[in-house]
């Protein structure tokens, strides 16, 4: 089994808890580039013809991963995932990578690429079997409920957690350490 993270907005995922716990090989993407999503799921398919594939997706990593999933079927775990990505209008402006430092200007433009490489929700039904998701209620990003509103899984395949959008290691250690993490990763 390959199993991949896809970090958050402004990660790269190198160095992060569930690379370096679970094995998982950080898989960043381009989301500053137009249709993002294309070279991840044609990689995912190749891996796909020769071993299992699943993924991890944090944020705006969620979003990929459960775009990916619909795209490619592979289950997915989503921690605290970026299900309107309209809402990344709020990010315009001057940013800086939280791994390397280095700053860009996030705009309009880029968000507008991603909504339109946003799978439309009504075109694809979601395979609730395959996907898994962490929830904060006291996101402060992402409002608790939101996932919720959307998509319907079963309870056994959901986590809650009581922090914030971040992750504390603390709330990692609770993660893979849960029956949820045991069903994901069978």
């Amino acid at each position: 089994m390959k199993l991949f993270y896809l970090p958050g907005f402004n990660s790269n995922g190198q160095g992060n808890f569930f690379c370096e716990t679970a094995g998982a090989e950080p898989m960043p993407f381009d989301y500053l580039s137009p249709n993002c999503l294309d070279p991840l799921i044609e990689r995912i398919r190749e891996i796909q013809k020769v071993e299992t594939v699943k993924m991890i997706g944090n944020s705006l990593g969620g979003w990929a991963a459960l775009n990916i999933c619909r795209a490619c079927e592979v289950p997915v775990l989503l921690i605290n995932p970026a299900v309107k990505i309209s809402g990344m209008s709020m990010f315009i402006g001057t940013q800086t990578n939280f791994d390397t430092g280095e700053q860009y200007e996030f705009t309009q433009t880029h968000v507008d690429q991603l909504v339109e490489t946003d799978f439309q929700f009504s075109s694809f039904s979601l395979n609730c079997d395959v996907v898994y998701a962490v929830l904060s209620k006291e996101d402060e990003i992402i409002p608790f409920g939101l996932f919720d509103s959307l998509y319907s899984i079963e309870s056994s395949h959901r986590m809650e957690l009581e922090g914030g959008h971040r992750l504390s290691d603390e709330e990692k250690v609770r993660v893979v350490s849960s029956e949820v993490w045991k069903r994901f990763i069978g």
